[in-house]
């Protein structure tokens, strides 16, 4: 299952290819939904803006699905090692519905993938941008240094722009080009060897210098990097990376031109004291001849000798000064006067402070050892030169060149000396700076070229080899190393090296906020020397928490660029006695700054490097567990890859296919080409007689699709989608192709529920009672349901676009609320707008829902009718006023009972103050001439004792009938309590006899109450007046229904049964009227649902009394019914409960 490097090279490098023309989305997820690795080519955005995607929670996805169903999906994976398959719901992003397919799979390594499908193939092209391709942007546009790519035969392959900076060529112009036209014709031979023995022995890395041409004329120096480009075991070219270092170049050849004039100028001045010397002699020789003209020689020499630009004296033979020109006395300070005539060595004065025999006493005497007496010292015939070093002339030292010459007359006898003397301070000052800067140039030279050989790839151990030789070379005590933080903007201590006793500050930050100045600087700085550090303003700002507190006296410090920008910074670092930084070492110091930024590149090349194998075995291992089906072909047609996927799918194992021609069989039963074969010979003209349904991708350049069914493709018949694309390589030349799978047959199949269940949901959005309606932000309809158009009477597709106010008068003055909740983002709810319809006053309640999402904005807008709720909250309040008449009616029932007691108790003592029985009574009787029989005869005959019974008879039964309303009315609390189901009952049936509305519409003596109790019922716990409540609304119900009945042969009648069944109490109330129809039946518990005429009802009855035995009771009420043959509500309630 391996390919070539250079084939798996392409295949990463063409990633995005091979995915895009999928369609999916890919995320690598561990076992709690988090996800560690992702790669999309989906239109539609799953996340939210700015979300960063690796690392977060599967949870945060906006893909339709609930949070539990992806948990679940997740367990399911990890617990069986299955796929598990959901379809999401709408997801709607910039007015575009998407449905997505999430496929969940185990992985190879213990994760989980889930590949996530656009199934609506409803798309938009559209452009990646990748990270190398701009990194190449980048490398190609806006680096500094030349970068270039030769073949094996040394033709440019590539070039960046900055070919034109640092030769005024455009890329194209060298680009195919050999390299050595452009290289000076003195260097061109050791460049040309240079190249073939870097060929030859395979050196990684090399580094050479020399000048090549620029457009406009003349040369300019590359100090160049080159890297050989490896193909397996073959050298195929040469990759380089050049810098401009015309302008050091141009700084040693003025150093060496100043050397050379300085040797050229001593030259011509030796040149001339030899003329000088040669006609001294001519002149000598005349004077000898021609003493006449001895005195006119003298004068003439002497003139001759003052106006000398080299301070020179003249001695006779007796060492007595007959000289002493005009520039010996600008060099000793000692006139003319002072010094002609003298002798004893006074000329030794001025040179060494004392008197002693010098150079032209040597040459006067001839002194054969003179040679001793100086260091430097060299014979040009009987002239010695010689060179000295004396502290006298000036504190700070001088350095003489000295010529000494005999004088000889005309026999050659000698008669005197003369001596020229230059003062070589200067130019010893500037050989010694020269030799020093040479040699301190060298020695950078010397130390960046042994840094140019370590690894720069390892940063760390490359920087602190960096470090530590560069402060042994311009002998700092430290050298820090600062990263520049892209986040923060502060410099971090990342690497340091002290020397000695230097303290350091590794893992020291510096706060931006400290150096804000100095920071902002950096872009723009190319090195920055301090000699006087705690002094010089541009460091003010480390001065007291930097410098002073490390003893640094002296500092320099060289930017670290990349990429165009500064990303740290070098710190050379001198404590103890402050040092005047000279250009060299500031040169060396931006070199070791360079290096550094090398260092970084090459590492972070090496880490893009070891990225790129690892993304390269990642594809690999992606492709081969790729959850879709797909195989790679090179141009040959010969089958790279074969994935996992495709094996199943097809039922052919890699094995027997890899490195073959024979893809076919997996598809046909005779061999013809595959799409992927197409691709590759880029044969498009049979495409159409080998598929019916293909195209050209619409989304994927030079990529193909088909589809179609299969009858025996893996055994099964399936509808594939084949999808197909070429790999290019840089030339854009067709290396392979890679073709895709896609067994959609569910989908196809889950086409159409998916279309069913659309309709499901829209059906119950148009089912609901309540009107939907959506908006957008100028109030255009989007959405009009079925309610809506009943409501409105106007039809969706009417409704669409239009202003809602136009259609539905009612909302036009609702628009500014909705267009408060989308820019709160908050729901805005108006309850009870009132309006009519048909003449009738209704009430709603409009809630505005504002739908903020994905770039979509709009609301939506419900609508309730809440009429009936306001007929209830009217009928509480009426229910409220009811039940303080109650109270009223309670209290007038105690005010009743008090006289009411005083009349029964009046009748009793009547019946008391007659009794024959009490001899009290006989004795006044006696006394006032009565006869206590006749009086009760008499009494009995006008039938007064039947009035006194019938007195006393009416009064207990007003009694129980004011007990009775005093119980019924009484507040109840809703406490639970036992009770005897029987005396509930009959208690109701007497406060029913004796209602007063009942009474003037039917007359409960007609009826005929049945009560059929069983023996030994237990009692029930329940609320009393609750359940009284409940039996009266019953017997109510019935009277009224059955006043409506005519009677032939029976009577109206009721019959009330009680019993217990199991744990339950069964309470039966059958009436012998009308009865009920289905449609009735279904709807009698509903609220405010009467058959009563209009005024006789409020229709709530008996859904209260459905809900006291229902909900506060935990039982149960229902009906039997048929149209002439009554109702019997049944009801049954637990003989227990716990009492509240």
């Amino acid at each position: 299952m391996k390919a070539g490097n250079a084939i798996k090279k392409l295949i990463y490098e063409n990633l995005n290819i091979i995915t895009d023309h999928i369609q999916h989305a890919f995320l690598w997820l561990d076992e709690s939904g988090k996800v560690l690795d992702a790669y999309s080519t989906l239109d539609v955005s799953l996340w939210e803006k700015g979300k960063r995607v690796r690392g977060a929670s599967l949870y945060d996805m906006k893909a339709g699905v609930l949070s539990e169903e992806m948990a679940d999906a997740l367990k399911r994976v990890s617990r069986t090692g299955e796929e598990v398959m959901i379809f999401s719901a709408p997801v709607i992003r910039m007015k575009q519905e998407y449905r997505l397919l999430l496929r969940f799979f185990p992985h190879s390594e213990g994760r989980m993938c889930l590949l996530i499908q656009d199934i609506t193939r409803i798309r938009e092209d559209r452009q990646r941008s990748r990270f190398d391709e701009l990194e190449l942007e980048y490398l190609n546009n806006y680096a500094d240094d030349l970068i270039y790519r030769l073949d094996a035969y040394g033709h440019f392959t590539y070039c960046n722009r900055a070919v034109e900076r640092v030769m005024g060529f455009q890329p194209a112009d060298v680009v195919g080009k050999f390299y050595l036209d452009y290289v000076h014709p003195d260097f061109r031979e050791e460049v040309a060897r240079h190249y073939i023995l870097q060929f030859k022995d395979r050196i990684p890395n090399t580094h050479l210098e020399y000048p090549v041409s620029i457009k406009s004329g003349g040369w300019s120096w590359l100090e160049q990097n080159v890297q050989i480009i490896m193909d397996g075991k073959w050298v195929v070219g040469f990759q380089g990376i050049g810098r401009n270092i015309t302008e050091r170049k141009n700084a040693e050849d003025l150093l060496k031109k100043a050397k050379k004039d300085l040797e050229e100028k001593f030259e011509e001045r030796t040149a001339e004291l030899r003329k000088i010397n040669d006609s001294l002699k001519r002149e000598i020789s005349n004077r000898i001849k021609a003493e006449k003209d001895l005195k006119t020689s003298e004068r003439h020499l002497a003139d001759i000798i003052n106006y000398l630009p080299d301070a020179t004296f003249v001695i006779d033979r007796k060492a007595r000064v007959i000289a002493w020109n005009k520039a010996i006395e600008d060099l000793t300070g000692f006139p003319r006067e002072q010094m002609v005539g003298k002798g004893d060595y006074e000329y030794a004065l001025p040179f060494y402070g004392e008197r002693k025999p010098i150079l032209v006493d040597y040459v006067l005497h001839q002194d054969r050892n003179i040679e001793e007496k100086y260091s430097v010292m060299q014979m040009e015939g009987d002239a010695p030169i010689a060179e000295t070093y004396i502290t006298h002339l000036r504190p700070e030292g001088s350095y003489l060149w000295e010529q000494a010459k005999p004088l000889y007359d005309s026999e050659g006898r000698v008669i005197g000396c003369i001596e020229t003397v230059r003062d070589l301070t200067e130019r010893k000052q500037a050989e010694e700076t020269l030799r020093t800067i040479t040699k301190q140039v060298l020695y950078h030279q010397l130390a960046l070229q042994s840094l140019s050989r370590i690894d720069t790839s390892d940063y760390d151990s490359a920087v602190k080899r960096i470090t530590e030789v560069s402060a042994r070379t311009l002998d700092v005590n430290r050298v820090v190393v600062w990263n520049l933080c892209d986040e923060s903007g502060s410099l971090i201590c990342s690497d340091m090296h002290a020397e000695g006793d230097a303290v350091a500050p590794s893992g020291v930050t510096v706060e931006s906020r400290e150096c804000p100045l100095f920071i902002k600087k950096l872009e723009d700085l190319r090195i920055l020397a301090a000699n006087d550090a705690c002094g010089d303003e541009r460091l003010a700002e480390f001065a007291d928490s930097y410098l002073k507190p490390l003893h640094i006296t002296s500092v320099m410090h060289a930017p670290i660029r990349l990429r165009g920008g500064a990303v740290g910074v070098v710190s050379f670092e001198n404590t103890g006695q402050s040092r005047e930084w000279s250009l060299e070492e500031q040169d060396f110091a931006i070199s070791i700054a360079d290096m550094v930024a090398l260092s970084m590149e090459a590492s972070e090349r090496r880490r893009a490097e070891e990225a790129l194998q690892e993304q390269i075995r990642f594809t690999e291992n992606l492709i081969e567990n790729f959850a879709v089906a797909a195989f790679v072909i090179d141009a040959g047609g010969k089958v790279m890859l074969w994935n996992r996927a495709c094996e199943v799918l097809t039922g052919i194992g890699s094995e027997s296919i890899i490195r073959t021609s024979d893809q076919w069989k997996a598809f046909y039963d005779r061999r013809r080409p595959t799409l992927a074969d197409i691709v590759v010979n880029q044969d498009f003209e049979n495409m159409g007689q080998l598929y019916q349904d293909h195209s050209q991708s619409v989304f994927i350049k030079n990529g193909w699709h088909a589809e179609g069914w299969y009858d025996n493709l893996g055994g099964q018949r399936r509808f594939m989608i084949f999808d197909a694309v070429p790999i290019l390589n840089q030339k854009g030349d067709v290396v392979a192709a890679v073709e895709t799978l896609q067994d959609i047959t569910a989908l196809k199949n889950a086409e159409q529920e998916m279309q069913r269940m659309r309709t499901f949901l829209k059906n119950i959005i148009d089912s609901m009672p309540s009107i939907l309606v959506g908006v957008d932000t100028e109030g255009r309809v989007i959405h009009w349901n079925q309610e809506a158009e009943k409501v409105t009477r106007v039809a969706e597709k009417d409704a669409q676009g239009r202003q809602l106010g136009d259609i539905y008068p009612l909302l036009k003055e609702q628009m500014a609320n909705v267009q408060k909740a989308i820019s709160e983002r908050r729901p805005q709810r108006v309850e009870r707008l009132q309006h009519r319809l048909d003449g009738d006053i209704l009430f709603s309640d409009v809630m505005v829902y504002p739908l903020v999402a994905n770039g979509v904005e709009g609301a939506v807008i419900r609508v309730d009718d809440v009429t009936s709720r306001v007929r209830i909250e009217e009928m509480m309040v009426q229910t409220e006023k009811m039940m303080s008449v109650g109270g009223l009616a309670a209290g007038m029932a105690h005010e009743i009972n008090n006289p009411l007691g005083g009349i029964m108790l009046g009748a009793q003592n009547v019946f008391r103050r007659i009794s024959l029985e009490l001899p009290q009574n006989r004795r006044i009787a006696e006394e006032c001439g009565v006869d206590l029989e006749k009086v009760r005869v008499y009494m009995e005959r006008r039938e007064i004792i039947k009035m006194l019974q019938g007195i006393l008879t009416m009064g207990e039964r007003a009694s129980k009938i004011v007990s009775n309303m005093l119980s019924f009315s009484r507040r109840s609390e809703s406490r639970m309590g036992i009770a005897s189901m029987p005396d509930l009952v009959d208690k109701t049936i007497e406060l029913a006899a004796n209602d007063y509305d009942l009474k003037k519409k039917y007359d409960f003596r007609h009826i005929e109450i049945v009560r059929e109790y069983e023996a030994d019922l237990p009692e029930v716990s329940c609320v009393a007046t609750e359940i009284q409540q409940v039996v009266l609304n019953l017997l109510k119900n019935a009277a009224q229904a059955m006043r409506e009945k005519t009677y032939d042969q029976d009577n109206p009648r009721i019959v009330i049964r009680i019993k217990r069944e199991g744990h339950r109490i069964r309470l039966e109330i059958q009436d012998n009227g009308p009865g009920m129809d289905d449609k009735i039946k279904k709807r009698v518990f509903e609220p405010f649902f009467t058959t009563k005429e209009v005024g006789s009802g409020t229709g709530l009855g008996l859904s209260v009394s459905y809900f006291i035995i229902t909900d506060n009771h935990k039982g149960s009420m229902a009906l039997t019914s048929s149209p002439g043959k009554g109702v019997t509500f049944i009801i049954h309630l637990p003989l227990e409960r716990r009492l509240a």
